[in-house]
């Protein structure tokens, strides 16, 4: 007995044993400590304005909290810090970039784009995603998913997989679309920088022949 209180002591005094969960990912952000706070005072039906108080947050930061990894009856403080790192390791978006000229992209792309990929379609729709919506206003488009079987052609070739039977197929959608009988306007908007954009669709948008 006297042995097992010595030892316990001596754990204490050297800190204990470092666990194995998550640490915080930094002071300025909700740590696991306020976390498992949150986690408790929602289980004892405490309000968002009390738990803040207790870890020294206004309340709509633990509001956003729960929003984010609840719902509040399904909250849990080490599921919440796992993603919460898992977000902070991804990578920010740039406001610009870091190149010496400002380069400025047209909103009104999407317009083009949304017509080009419509005008594709019409004559590879086995190769073009649809074009689901259209904002042209706030400058919104929502195009089809990609189904979970195909690959992503940019990726694959990055990974040193080359297969020329793709970039034969590509080779063959381009000209169709561009010397389709009858549809003389393909020729002439795909003269633009849309043809580009549309080669990167394609890229993601295989032959649904090809199985992949």
């Amino acid at each position: 007995m006297g042995m097992r209180k010595g030892a316990e002591r001596w754990f204490r005094l050297a800190g204990g044993v470092k666990g194995n969960g998550p640490g915080p990912v930094s002071g300025r952000y909700l740590s696991l400590a306020d976390r498992e706070e949150i986690m408790i005072g929602l289980a004892r039906g405490e309000s968002y304005r009390v738990i803040g108080a207790r870890i020294g947050r206004p309340a709509s930061t633990v509001s956003r909290e729960v929003e984010r990894n609840g719902p509040r009856k399904r909250y849990r403080a080490l599921r919440a810090q796992a993603l919460a790192e898992e977000r902070a390791q991804r990578p920010k978006t740039l406001p610009r970039l870091k190149v010496a000229a400002r380069w400025a992209a047209d909103p009104g792309r999407v317009i083009v784009e949304a017509e080009a990929l419509r005008l594709a379609g019409a004559v590879t729709p086995d190769s073009v995603p649809q074009v689901v919506d259209l904002d042209p206003d706030r400058h919104v488009l929502l195009i089809e998913h990609a189904p979970a079987t195909f690959r992503n052609w940019k990726a694959e070739l990055l990974a040193g997989r080359i297969e020329p039977g793709v970039a034969a197929r590509l080779g063959d959608r381009l000209a169709c679309w561009h010397t389709t009988p009858g549809r003389p306007e393909l020729t002439a908007r795909f003269g633009s920088k849309a043809s580009f954009r549309l080669v990167t669709w394609v890229i993601c948008f295989r032959s649904r022949g090809s199985g992949r």
